[in-house]
Parts: structure tokens; sequence; C-alpha cells
């Protein structure tokens, strides 16, 4: 009886990452294309970020979300219904695109990327909830390892054949994604879970309190998120300003956008591998990822062969990859089953506040200063505050 219990909590993990790794490379491929497509159809570097930020805006409510999922009975069904609006979500951009018509196309854009970051929110809240209840302890480490591998492949995936799907139209690209959404939902339908009985009322006041309690007296949660605001909001600029490099500096078709971020999550998967084997004080891990990344950032200020950016985008993938995999964790390790879902959320809220600006921050930073000088900048606020976390003390005693 045990033994069966196991063999179906690894086949549920089987499913998740399945399931996760054809929405994460739909997620991809989709906030690749619509920032191209916006800054296609507008040229403007702000309105193209703004699409990128628009699919971070709901996820500030994470932390509401996450409540409502930790309490909802029956998760199974929440995360397929969240998954098929997603993928209805693109329609309107299908029927602005076979009309031609321009504000129906940049509407659309605006409109799917809003849903598809709501929705992609509750299924990443379920996916933590569900994470923490098919692995044990001593999985903790290698099953985030795996995910991670398994996400940045399919992440990367989704932004090598992005450029390759426009190349195609606008029409198609869009409708191939719509396919994939749908493609993420079969395997959630095999997940066999128990599904507890039915609650009359969930007091979502009640949750979010408890969950905001956890976080705020958890001061290594707490640390963890600072980090992650900051690394994301970071990172997401770099994510915009090599959009802008390619497009507008070298003037170069939309699959080089493709091969860059191509190398970049190549990069996170050689550094997810790597990272279940990394061990030592998670805040040395982020210290030394800060580091790399700034240096690798600055570097680009110097390159003058488009083909050059590879070296520096591989190493930063590498160095995320790492640091990814060391604080997913020590957030497994950290967090208890029953609040996972709101640490999550508060995670995703966290890391999403620098997403949303990120994309304005690059186009209006390229627009004033130029766009090897906002790498030179950007790179150079990395190596500035990695110091600064050596006084996130609670940090120092999570070893990974």
């Amino acid at each position: 009886m045990y033994n069966n219990e196991l063999h179906i909590k690894s086949k549920n993990f089987l499913l998740i990452i399945v399931s996760s790794g054809l929405s994460r490379f739909g997620f991809s491929a989709f906030n690749l294309i619509a920032i191209w497509v916006i800054l296609y159809l507008t040229r403007s570097p702000l309105l193209s970020g703004l699409a990128d930020g628009t699919l971070s805006v709901p996820l500030f409510l994470s932390f509401i979300i996450g409540a409502y999922v930790d309490s909802f009975r029956d998760k199974k069904l929440l995360a397929i219904l969240s998954g098929t609006f997603r993928a209805l979500s693109l329609i309107l951009i299908l029927i602005g695109s076979l009309l031609n018509n321009l504000t129906l196309m940049v509407s659309g854009v605006y409109f799917a990327a809003f849903v598809i970051g709501f929705t992609s929110d509750i299924i990443n809240s379920v996916r933590a909830y569900w994470t923490k209840e098919f692995l044990n302890e001593t999985q903790y480490k290698s099953g985030t390892s795996i995910s991670e591998m398994a996400f940045n492949l399919a992440e990367g995936f989704g932004y090598i054949v992005s450029g390759v799907l426009l190349s195609f139209g606008i029409v198609q690209a869009f409708a191939i994604l719509l396919l994939f959404f749908i493609a993420s939902l079969i395997p959630l339908n095999f997940i066999r879970i128990y599904v507890g009985k039915i609650q009359d009322k969930i007091d979502l006041a009640k949750n979010i309190k408890t969950g905001l309690h956890f976080v705020v007296k958890s001061r290594n949660v707490l640390e963890i998120l600072i980090i992650t605001l900051i690394g994301n909001l970071i990172l997401n600029v770099a994510g915009i300003l090599f959009i802008i490099l390619i497009q507008i500096k070298y003037n170069l078709p939309a699959f080089y956008v493709s091969y860059v971020f191509g190398i970049l999550v190549l990069g996170m998967f050689l550094g997810s591998i790597t990272g279940r084997k990394t061990k030592g004080k998670l805040v040395n891990i982020i210290i030394l990822a800060f580091m790399s990344i700034g240096v690798s950032l600055v570097s680009i200020y110097y390159v003058k062969n488009f083909y050059l950016i590879f070296l520096p985008a591989i190493t930063i993938g590498l160095t995320t990859g790492i640091a990814n995999v060391a604080a997913s964790a020590a957030i497994l390790k950290i967090v208890p089953q029953e609040l996972m879902a709101r640490v999550q959320g508060t995670i995703n809220t966290f890391g999403v506040a620098g997403i949303t600006v990120s994309g304005m921050i690059g186009g209006a930073l390229t627009q004033f200063v130029g766009i090897l000088n906002a790498f030179l900048i950007l790179g150079s606020a990395f190596i500035v505050i990695s110091p600064f976390l050596t006084f996130f003390k609670s940090l120092h005693g999570i070893i990974i």
C-alpha cells in the first residue's frame, strides 16, 4: 500500500512537470511574441515594455490567489478551468489579425497578456502546493532541480521557436500558442489526488491573515522575497534591453531574439543541473550569482559583434539557474505545505513587482541614455548591490 502511494505521487509529480513544461513553453513564447508584435506595430519601446508589464500586473494579486488556492477543495478542477480560460484569451488577437485591425490586435495582446498572467498565477500556486505534497523532504533539492531543468528547457524552446513562429505570420504564431495551452491541460486530467470534504465556506480573510503572519514573522522568507524582487527587476529589464538591442540597433529579424533568449535559457538549464550539486550558504550563492550577472551585463557595452553576445547571455543564464534551484529548495524546506500556495503567491507578487515596471524602465532607459549605456548602468547596479546582501543575516543560517 505504501509503495503504491509512492508510485502515485511520483507519477503525479511527473504529470505536473509535463503540464507545467507545456505551459511554460506557451507563456515564454507568448511573452516574446507579444513584445515583438507591439514593438513592430507601434515602433515604441515603451509600449512594448508595457505589454510585458501587463502580463505581470495580475500577479500583484498572487498572495490573495494563493490564500484562495490553499483553501480550495478541488485544486485539479481549479487548474483545468484556469488553463482553459487562458487558452481562450488568445481568440481576440486572432480575430484582430484576420481582420487586419491594428486597434483590435494591440488591445487583444494586452487583454490576453492580462488573462494569461492571472490564470498562470493560479496554476503556479496549485503546482507549488502539489510539489510540496508529492515530494518528501529528502527529494526537495533533487525534485526542484529536475523541475527547473524541465521548465528551463521548455522556456528556452518557447523563446527559440517564437521567432520561427513569427516568420510564418502573426495569426499562425498565436494559433499555435493556443494549441500548446490546450495541450498543457491534458496531463492535469490524469493526476490522481484525494479531494477533501466539501467546505461550506472558504474563509479567505482568515487565510490571508494567517499567510501574512507567517511571512512577516519568518525573516528568512522576507529576505528571499526582497532578493527575488531585486533580481527579477534587473533581469527583466535586461530581457527588454536584449529585444531592443537586436531589433533596433542590429536591425535583425525576430528569430535572432530567439537565439539570444534560447542561449539564456540553455544557461539556466545547465545551471539547474549544476545547482543540484551546489552546496553552501544560500546568501553566498546569491551574492556570487549577482556579481556574475552584473559583470556579464557590463561586458555587453563593449561587444561590437552580435554573436559575441552569446557568451554573457549563457553566463547570465547559468548563474540564474543555480540561484533559482538554491532559493526554491530553501523555500520548500522552510514553508509548511498548508501555506505553500500563499507563500508562493507572495514570492510571485514580490518578483512580479519588479517585472511589471521592468518593461517601462527598460524602454525609458533606452530612450534616454541609449541601448549600450543602458546595459552598462544595469550591470553596474547588479555589481553595486551584491555586497549589501551580506546584511541579510538570516540567510547565513540556510545551508543548501
